[in-house]
């Protein structure tokens, strides 16, 4: 069959993306840590999404599981590794993407084998998810101070803390 435009080339990148995005992950994991078991599984889950779902694109492409699965191995990748850089920005948005890959992996498995989703009741619950991770994760996002303090969306001081001694001398 022939490959309709460049898609062979976005494949392409998008393996290549996949790669070093994972490389990246394990190397910014190590900075941090040691590496354990957890840090060369995470690469892997998004590497193996990711290259079944290029395979898939590449042999059904009128199907939309090839890329959705691609989708969701890119999402996974892009916020864990995004979520290692210790900048608020980037920390935020990876942070986001992170939790949003959920709802891309829901939606690949309710529009199997088609790659679309029939049911109303499918629709819906996708609709649930995608709300959750997009402006409920915003509203949260608004309000979470991390440990490291890197989220650039807090806007709420942090309770936990308690106030320092010269605020309440009353001076």
């Amino acid at each position: 069959m022939r490959d309709p435009g460049n898609t062979g080339n976005v494949r392409a990148a998008l393996l290549v993306a996949a790669s070093a995005l994972g490389l990246g992950m394990l190397f910014g994991r190590a900075q941090l840590a040691p590496l354990e078991i957890d840090s060369a599984l995470q690469p892997l889950v998004g590497w193996s999404f990711v290259a079944c779902g290029v395979y898939v694109w590449a042999r059904r492409p009128a199907n939309r599981l090839g890329l959705l699965m691609t989708t969701v191995g890119m999402l996974w990748l892009v916020g864990r590794t995004l979520a290692l850089i210790p900048l608020p920005v980037t920390f935020t948005v990876g942070s986001w993407l992170s939790d949003l890959w959920a709802a891309a992996f829901a939606l690949f498995l309710l529009s199997f084998p088609t790659g679309r989703l029939n049911a109303r009741a499918d629709r819906a619950i996708v609709g649930i998810f995608l709300f959750v991770s997009v402006p409920l994760e915003f509203v949260w996002m608004l309000f979470w101070v991390p440990g490291n303090g890197l989220n650039a969306l807090a806007v709420a001081p942090d309770v936990a803390r308690p106030m320092s001694s010269t605020r309440c001398s009353g001076s």
